[in-house]
C-alpha cells in the first residue's frame, strides 16, 4: 500500500510569525503515524492569493489540514473553494479554535471532510490513522465528520493530555521554527480562570510541561542566532511561583540579548518573583497584563477573579523597581460596564505609565460566555471575524466606535514610544486623560485620513498642530523639540517651527573639541530651562552615533552665532 502524504498548513497574521500548532501535529504524527508521510508549509494572509493557491497545490498530495482562526478563516475558505474546483479528490481536514464550535457547518458548505475540535494531537492522530487505513471515523473523539448515510455528526470531545510531556517536542531539529526571528511557545496549557470573554474559559483547570521539557525545548530555541524574540502563548504563565521563578532565572542566564513575551496575572506575582526581577536586565521580559476593568463588580459579571488591590501594588512594583517592559489591556463592552465605568478604568490605566496601553473592544467569540450569556446584556456583535461588539444595553454603536477611534491614536502616539514624556504633561492641561485622548483623536481626524499609515514625522506635525489649537504653553513646544531631535539625527532640522536655536557649525566644532564630543553631533539652546527624561538644562547636546544622543552642556560663556 502507498503511503498518503499530508500537509499542514496556515495562513499567519504576518510572515515573521509560525504558527506553533501545526507544528505540534507535525511532530506528534510523525511519532505515532508510520503509515503518513507529513510536511508543514506557512504563508502570510497578505501573500498575494494566486501564488499561495499554487504553492499549496504543488505541495499537497492526498490530505490538506489547516489550523483555522479568527485572522485566517477568510483567507482559508477562499483556498478552499479553488482547491476544491482544480483538486475535487483532496481531503481536507479543519481545526482550531474558529471551526472547533460551529464545525458542522463548514461540513454542511462542503469546504470540509472532518473537523477536529479542541486539542489535536491525539484527535489528528487517529483519523490519519483511519483514513490510511481506511477505518471507520465514527469512534474518533473530537471528530465531526459525514456518517455513511449521510448525516452530519459531531462526536462528544476528546479528553485532555494529562502527560503534555509524552508530546514530541515541535522544536527540536526544526528550521521552519528556528529560522525565523520569532516564535511562539508554550509552558502551560488550559487556563484556571473563567472569562466569559475568553475561549480558555472553557478548560478544565492548567496542565503543565516539565522544566526538563522547558530546559530541552528553550535550549534547541536559544541555539538559533535567528530567534529574537519568544512569545509565551500561556493565558496565565505565572501559575505557581517557583516554577514562575526557575524558568525567569534560566532566562535571565541563558536567554540575554532577546525578548521573551509572557501574559501574566499580575496579582498572583510573588514577592519573591518581584525581588527576582529587579534583576532583570532591560528587553529581557515583556508582560502583557490584562487589567480589563478596574471595578470588582464588573469583573465579577464577566466571571474574572482578581483581588486588584494586589494587582496594583505587584504592578507599581514592576513600574518603579523593575526594567520589565510593561504592557496594559483594557476592554470596552464588558457585561455591566457602563461608559463612566470605562472611562474610570481608561484615566487609572493612563496615569500608572506603563510602556504600552491597548484598548479592545469586545469580541464575542463563537464558543464563548459572552456569546453564550449576550442576551442579558441586549449584545449586538460582528456576525464574521473579528466578532467585534457592536452595541449592547449600555453602550451605542457610537459610544463603541468612539473608543476605537481612540485605541487608535494610542496606537499612533502613545505606544510609539517616541512622544511618551510630552503626552504624559501635555495630560496635565486637561481635567482628565481621556478627555486629553478624545481632544487629540477628534483633532487628528481632521488632519489625516484614517490611523493607518501614518509616519513619525506626520505625527509630530499633527502633534505640534494640536498644540498650536489648544494654545499650549511654551513649555511644550520645548518638550515636543527635544523629543523629534532626540529621535531623529537630523542636525536640528524639524518638519514644525522649533523653539530652540541651533549652535552653527564652526562655533560647535570649536566647543565639541573642548568638551570633547563627536563633531558629527549638535547643540540646541532653549530659551528657558526645560526637564526632558530626568535631564535639566537650556542646552541639550544630541549626540552622533556610538555615544549618549542626549545630554546636557554648559556652554556659557562662549561666544558663538546661532543658524
Amino acid at each position: 500500500m502507498n503511503k498518503k502524504h499530508c500537509l499542514l498548513f496556515s495562513f499567519n497574521s504576518k510572515y515573521t510569525q509560525s504558527n506553533i500548532a501545526i507544528h505540534y501535529m507535525d511532530s506528534y504524527c510523525k511519532k505515532y503515524n508510520k503509515e503518513c508521510d507529513f510536511d508543514t508549509f506557512e504563508l502570510s494572509i497578505n501573500w498575494p492569493f494566486q501564488d499561495a493557491l499554487a504553492k499549496v497545490y504543488h505541495k499537497v498530495k492526498d490530505i490538506l489540514a489547516i489550523s483555522c482562526y479568527i485572522w485566517n478563516i477568510e483567507r482559508t475558505i477562499e483556498l478552499i473553494r479553488s482547491l476544491k474546483l482544480i483538486r475535487p479528490d483532496l481531503i481536507i481536514i479543519l481545526g482550531g479554535y474558529e471551526v472547533s464550535f460551529d464545525s458542522l457547518t463548514y461540513l454542511e458548505q462542503g469546504l470540509c471532510d472532518y473537523v477536529v475540535s479542541g486539542e489535536g494531537e491525539v484527535i489528528f492522530s487517529n483519523l490519519i490513522g483511519a483514513i490510511c487505513k481506511n477505518e471507520d471515523v465514527s469512534k474518533i473523539k473530537g471528530l465531526s465528520y459525514q456518517s455513511k448515510s449521510g448525516k452530519y455528526l459531531k462526536n462528544i470531545g476528546q479528553e485532555a493530555i494529562a502527560d503534555l510531556d509524552s508530546i514530541p517536542s515541535p522544536f527540536q531539529n526544526n528550521p521552519e521554527i528556528l529560522d525565523k526571528t520569532f516564535t511562539y511557545y508554550e509552558s502551560t496549557r488550559g487556563c484556571v480562570y473563567k472569562c466569559h470573554f475568553c475561549l480558555s474559559a472553557l478548560d478544565k483547570g492548567s496542565r503543565f510541561f516539565s522544566e526538563d521539557r522547558f530546559v530541552k525545548d528553550m535550549q534547541a530555541i536559544l541555539s538559533s542566532p535567528s530567534i529574537k524574540q519568544v512569545k509565551f502563548v500561556d493565558r496565565t504563565f505565572n501559575l505557581g511561583y517557583k516554577r514562575t521563578n526557575f524558568i525567569f532565572e534560566y532566562l535571565m542566564t541563558h536567554g540575554l540579548g532577546r525578548n521573551f513575551h509572557f501574559e501574566i496575572a499580575c496579582e498572583l506575582l510573588h514577592h519573591t518573583t518581584l525581588e527576582l526581577l529587579k534583576k532583570a536586565p532591560a528587553g529581557l521580559f515583556q508582560f502583557e497584563i490584562g487589567v480589563q476593568s478596574i471595578h470588582d463588580h464588573i469583573l465579577k459579571a464577566n466571571g474574572r477573579s482578581c483581588d486588584f488591590p494586589k494587582l496594583e501594588r505587584n504592578l507599581d512594583f514592576l513600574l518603579k523597581y523593575t526594567d520589565v517592559h510593561v504592557h496594559l489591556d483594557l476592554v470596552v463592552g464588558l457585561s455591566e460596564q457602563t461608559p463612566q465605568d470605562f472611562k474610570e478604568s481608561f484615566n487609572w490605566t493612563f496615569h500608572k505609565k506603563a510602556d504600552h496601553f491597548q484598548i479592545e473592544t469586545l469580541k464575542v467569540l463563537k464558543g464563548s460566555l459572552s456569546r453564550q450569556y449576550g442576551a442579558r446584556d441586549e449584545m449586538i456583535h460582528q456576525n464574521d471575524p473579528p466578532y467585534n461588539l457592536l452595541q449592547n444595553k449600555h453602550f451605542s454603536f457610537i459610544e463603541l466606535e468612539k473608543t476605537q477611534r481612540m485605541a487608535s491614536v494610542l496606537e499612533v502616539f502613545y505606544n510609539r514610544d517616541h512622544f511618551r514624556l510630552i503626552i504624559f504633561e501635555l495630560a496635565k492641561e486637561f481635567e482628565t486623560p481621556i478627555d486629553f485622548i478624545e481632544g487629540l483623536t477628534i483633532f487628528f481626524e481632521t488632519k489625516h485620513a484614517g490611523f493607518t499609515g501614518v509616519n513619525l514625522k506626520t505625527a509630530y506635525m499633527i502633534f505640534f498642530d494640536f498644540l498650536e489649537s489648544i494654545n499650549a504653553s511654551k513649555y511644550l513646544y520645548d518638550l515636543l523639540t527635544i523629543d523629534y531631535l532626540y529621535h531623529f539625527q537630523s542636525g536640528g532640522q524639524t518638519p514644525f517651527k522649533k523653539t530652540s536655536n541651533t549652535v552653527l557649525r564652526p562655533k560647535y566644532q570649536q566647543i565639541a573639541s573642548k568638551l570633547q564630543m563627536q563633531k558629527k553631533g549638535f547643540i540646541e539652546e532653549f530659551e528657558n530651562v526645560v526637564v526632558y527624561n530626568g535631564i535639566e538644562s537650556n542646552s541639550f547636546y544630541f549626540g552622533g552615533r556610538n555615544e549618549p544622543s542626549l545630554k546636557a552642556v554648559d556652554i556659557s560663556g562662549v561666544e558663538y552665532r546661532y543658524l
